[in-house]
């Protein structure tokens, strides 16, 4: 489903990120530069302009990016033989099975699951490579638009801490009249509370890319007697390539597609055999 066939109450939760960012640019930009005396052209405002931008395009570029669905020739009755085990000379075999040894199925949608596949019960379907649903983006945050939504994180924290930085002084050693004073602690307020919930966040994420893990992976691993390790877990720069790309210099950029089809990973050494 596109973002512009979705119902009304599921776009709320992006005219809501509209809204917040439309007001930091403007407690900051048009009240905060101009008290602190920061130029238009100067570094502090450029750094801010960029990391703004680039958050909100690759916002938008979470938002409108499909996360991936499962092909059609994954589809079959239970029991049955899929038709991606009869493709390739029956090489292809995916890594993660059921207890007895058999495919992976989704009775909900009638579908084998590739690895790292789960049913998104807010999208009503499989998503490939699924790392959780975030609300915010009204989707689910999966193969094709993982690397938009880190890239939506590092570009808002990388603003709203430098907003609120300038913010906080602001309101401490200037002396202005009572409208301006009204939307820098507005601003204050709201960068601030982002800062210091998705700044932690973000860390986090960057250790599970770090890893090659997903989320759910990790809440998975948590209760798992092997621990914290991936059988994906290919080493930084491998893990890195995986989410952001393999041209290192579109990492930073909310633009392209990750590597493969997001059905067929590449495992760790040994990972097989364990």
């Amino acid at each position: 489903q596109r973002f512009v066939d979705r119902p009304l109450h599921e776009s709320l939760p992006v005219f809501t990120v509209t809204l917040i960012m439309g007001t930091l640019y403007f407690s900051f930009v048009d009240v905060c530069m101009p008290v602190v005396g920061i130029q238009e052209l100067g570094p502090t405002s450029v750094v801010f302009h960029s990391s703004f931008a680039l958050s909100l395009l690759s916002y938008l570029r979470g938002v409108g990016t499909d996360p991936g669905r499962i092909p059609d020739c994954w589809r079959g009755e239970p029991g049955s033989v899929p038709l991606f085990a009869l493709a390739d000379g029956g090489r292809f075999a995916p890594f993660e099975r059921k207890k007895t040894g058999g495919y992976r199925y989704c009775h909900k949608e009638n579908v084998f699951k590739p690895d790292r596949a789960h049913y998104c019960s807010a999208l009503s379907r499989n998503v490939l490579r699924m790392d959780h649903y975030c609300p915010w983006l009204t989707t689910c945050v999966g193969y094709k638009n993982h690397k938009f939504f880190l890239l939506f994180l590092l570009y808002t924290v990388l603003a709203t801490n430098l907003a609120s930085m300038h913010l906080i002084t602001a309101l401490a050693h200037c002396s202005c009249p009572a409208m301006q004073t009204f939307m820098m602690a507005q601003g204050t307020l709201l960068s601030s509370l982002i800062s210091v919930t998705l700044t932690p966040f973000f860390g986090f994420h960057c250790w599970l890319l770090s890893k090659n893990m997903t989320t759910l992976e990790y809440c998975e691993k948590r209760h798992s007697e092997a621990g914290l390790l991936s059988p994906y877990d290919r080493g930084l720069l491998r893990n890195i390539e995986c989410v952001m790309g393999e041209r290192w210099s579109l990492w930073l950029v909310p633009l392209g597609s990750p590597p493969g089809n997001g059905i067929d990973f590449e495992l760790r050494p040994r990972a097989r055999a364990a």
